[in-house]
């Protein structure tokens, strides 16, 4: 009896101490493909940084040589390493065009309201953002927030954006 007590002890503080690991990490939950990640791409001459999901980047880079699972433990990689994801020059026009920019309106908001603030901002964002400023500002708040290791993900249900609490 005192054996499984003690083995449940010894699980409990791997899982914790496991956990704890993952969410000092920058790891993409791969549970949840609809977490918006945030990385580097190059096409060797210039660099940018993007967010995207990682389902969104596996279908758009057309991977076939490997299953999205896969590659997702790929960008993880590439993101924990912090390095730069190399892709097509046809890809990057597209990344260049899409890239994070700095946002004023949401830098005085996080001074103000700090990431409490960005996060309520971001909750309240709709889904599909078609002005181009408001587009690069909500950019720019969830990269702020991931920089903090707060991760967002896309509510399939509701259709809107929320703080992925599972991290925190």
């Amino acid at each position: 009896m005192k054996i499984i007590k003690m083995n449940k002890k010894i699980f409990l503080l791997t899982i914790s101490l496991f956990l704890l690991v993952c969410c000092t990490n920058k790891r993409v939950c791969v549970d949840d493909p609809h977490t918006l990640i945030f990385l580097s791409v190059t096409d060797k001459k210039d660099t940018c940084k993007i967010g995207t999901s990682p389902s969104s980047l596996y279908y758009e880079l057309n991977i076939k040589c490997m299953s999205e699972l896969d590659f997702d433990e790929y960008i993880n990689d590439v993101i924990e390493k912090n390095q730069v994801l190399v892709v097509s020059d046809s890809y990057f026009l597209l990344c260049k065009e899409n890239s994070i920019t700095r946002s004023d309106i949401v830098d005085s908001m996080y001074n103000e309201c700090g990431l409490e603030g960005l996060e309520h901002y971001v909750e309240n964002c709709p889904l599909v953002i078609f002005a181009k400023a408001d587009q690069e500002a909500f950019m720019w708040a969830a990269y702020l927030l991931w920089e903090n290791n707060i991760r967002i993900s896309i509510d399939d249900e509701d259709a809107s954006w929320y703080i992925d609490r599972s991290n925190l």
